[in-house]
């Protein structure tokens, strides 16, 4: 029985419908969660491993032959019913976490992040000494030395995990009527206009509120 708690890293994810990891290099099922009232069989399930394990190898040979070949690669694919984001760990595991479709980008990212980072420590407990992908970095909050005004938060959050982060500040200006000269400096924001901007930034990341600043 592998040592893995799958079940712990998935705990209060929505949507999720199945987390697999898979043994390189030869593509084996080496550990899977699906909630309780899956139908999904076995040998789908191992089927479904061994092809995340093909998609991360077949990527991995298409960085090296444009000269950008990395261990560690991360991609999403999108279909009408589905959402899949697989990610490698060095050259020993494939992760793959199922979502159902219509989770926002911004909150795949966000999901997928947290609970790779919860296995990667599992992992390395097993004695392994796997590194997170670099594309990982993009998604980290700043470290800041002292707390930050709520609106700079709420922006910095949005500008992390918006599906557009280059369109963000447009979209909030639009949704709040606050002038995106005035949210280029959110510290000088009044307290309206923090709450204005915190609900745009759930409407836009489709989210009920935010917990976690």
């Amino acid at each position: 029985m592998n040592p893995l708690n799958l079940a712990a890293a998935a705990e209060g994810i929505p949507s999720l419908r199945a987390i697999l990891i898979t043994a390189m290099p030869d593509c084996m099922l080496f550990d899977a969660y699906l909630p309780g009232d899956s139908e999904v069989n076995q040998d789908d399930i191992e089927d479904a491993a061994a092809f995340f394990g093909d998609l991360i190898r077949a990527n991995r040979e298409t960085l090296k032959l444009f000269g950008s070949w990395s261990s560690n690669i991360q991609f999403t694919v999108e279909s009408d019913e589905l959402l899949y984001s697989v990610w490698g760990l060095r050259s020993d595991f494939v992760i793959g976490f199922v979502f159902d479709a219509g989770v926002p980008s911004g909150m795949i990212r966000h999901f997928t992040r947290r609970m790779y980072l919860d296995l990667q420590q599992q992992i390395e407990h097993m004695g392994g000494n796997i590194e997170a992908p670099e594309e990982l970095v993009l998604f980290e909050e700043p470290e800041a030395p002292e707390e930050q005004p709520r609106g700079v938060e709420l922006l910095e959050y949005l500008r992390i995990y918006a599906p557009d982060p280059h369109a963000s500040m447009f979209r909030i200006s639009v949704k709040t009527g606050i002038p995106v000269e005035e949210l280029e400096n959110p510290s000088n924001l009044s307290g309206e206009d923090v709450t204005l901007i915190e609900q745009a930034v759930c409407d836009i990341l489709g989210i009920d509120n935010i917990d976690d600043l």
